[in-house]
């Protein structure tokens, strides 16, 4: 199941007060983009980086293999 929102703090270091955002639009339009946000949780050693192409765990995904 997905998740219908997300948290995401109003301060530094998840220290602010709490709003919840949605995921997706309940219906999303044909044509249109819809970004997720990102949410900081912490960054990969600088070598596993260096092969996934980013220090992000969130922005890693990888293509399925053929």
């Amino acid at each position: 199941m997905k998740e219908k929102e997300t948290l995401i703090f109003s301060g530094n270091c998840c220290s602010g007060q709490s709003i919840g955002i949605p995921v997706m639009p309940d219906n999303p339009q044909l044509g249109q983009t819809y970004t997720p946000y990102q949410i900081f949780k912490e960054i990969m050693p600088p070598m596993e980086a260096l092969s996934k192409g980013t220090v992000f765990q969130e922005l890693y995904r990888p293509y399925p293999g053929k």
